[in-house]
């Protein structure tokens, strides 16, 4: 008997091993690393029609033209992972997002940081790993305009509250905006020699969670786990116009510089799936979440995350991956700031992309 379990606990796999796993791309685990090992990730995140294979943009996005319409992507990661203690290990990445929003290019910057408690380890217990993490993720983007009459008009018109706006340039180069009221009624600011832009700033939201985690083992090959988190997020954004606009419409009392800072919870669980097969790691991660929000932003509640991928060892010390990102209402929650009272009506799509990278072993 004492053979037996000598050789089970010594057993070693390509990808995991012992009380500890090897971690590969997924991080969503309830064991361990070993004090001193470390993973660095470095990775390529693409969005296009070429790379479009399940037709998402061009079914969802294809024929949107609203300010708020999400196109291709573009982006990078950098991160890891590093053993602390036999129990406690760090997280921490990096990654930059150019993501195609209406006319323009919305650049975010995430970081997402945690530190893991293995609280429970037992070969022979029904759950064989039990962990709990404490973090924080952050978003933040550089400022955008909209100046593009196809996209301003529309965010214009729910901005300021009237029936509709219009947007013309004379022959001498000059701008007039008329505004529609319900009871027909007109206001119009003319002679403008700037050209009239709606402006998001100081975009940025901030993340605090909690997440608790069980894995079993299945085979040698074969670990899943299962997640809950509770997360509690400050968004803080500005809505305001260009400031030749923005000082008749003081003058004539329309409020065109407006706060979109709030609060905002969720709940999110879901499970982990790793699988040593055919001498590749494949892994697949599904995210459920729902958010309370204030009232009047309850348009969308709820999203599905289903994260994919698949990797194979190099080198002894580096592995190569590919996976892909499905997201069935688009960037609801991971990205908060993006979602307000002038937004949420464009963010009943679904989007994806793809991801490329490397990961070294220390």
């Amino acid at each position: 008997m004492k053979k037996i379990l000598l050789l089970v606990i010594s057993s070693v796999v390509v990808l995991f091993g012992g009380g500890d796993i090897r971690y590969v791309v997924s991080d969503m685990h309830a064991y361990a690393m070993k004090k001193g090992n470390a993973n660095l990730l470095i990775e390529y995140l693409k969005m296009n029609d070429m790379l479009d294979i399940f037709h998402l943009k061009q079914k969802e996005l294809g024929s949107s033209s609203h300010y708020g319409a999400i196109g291709d992507m573009k982006g990078y990661g950098i991160g890891g992972v590093y053993g602390l203690s036999d129990k406690t290990l760090l997280h921490l990445k990096y990654s930059k997002q150019d993501i195609g929003y209406g006319a323009g290019t919305l650049e975010n910057d995430h970081i997402n940081s945690y530190i893991r408690y293995q609280i429970t380890h037992s070969d022979f217990a029904m759950i064989n790993a039990t962990a709990v993490d404490i973090g924080i993720v952050v978003n933040r983007a550089h400022d955008l305009s909209y100046s593009d009459n196809r996209y301003l008009e529309p965010l214009a018109t729910k901005f300021l509250h009237v029936k509709s706006t219009k947007i013309t340039k004379n022959d001498k180069g000059k701008y007039r905006i008329d505004l529609i009221h319900s009871d027909g009624t007109d206001d119009y600011f003319f002679n403008l020699t700037q050209k009239p832009a709606i402006l998001l700033k100081d975009m940025e939201d901030r993340s605090f969670f909690v997440r608790a985690i069980g894995e079993k083992k299945i085979t040698n090959d074969l670990y899943v786990a299962l997640f809950l988190a509770y997360r509690k997020t400050s968004i803080k954004s500005t809505i305001t116009v260009n400031d030749e606009i923005y000082k008749i419409a003081k003058y004539l009392n329309y409020n065109a510089r407006k706060s979109l800072d709030r609060d905002e919870s969720r709940i999110s669980g879901g499970f982990n799936i790793s699988l040593d097969w055919l001498k590749m790691g494949w892994e697949l991660t599904y995210t459920y979440s729902r958010y309370d929000r204030d009232e009047g932003l309850d348009y969308i509640k709820t999203n599905h995350v289903i994260d994919a991928v698949l990797s194979r060892k190099i080198t002894k010390n580096i592995l190569a991956y590919s996976g892909a990102k499905f997201m069935y209402r688009q960037f609801n929650g991971e990205i908060p700031y993006l979602y307000n009272k002038y937004t949420q009506t464009t963010f009943d799509h679904k989007y994806g992309y793809v991801k490329f990278g490397l990961i070294y072993r220390f």
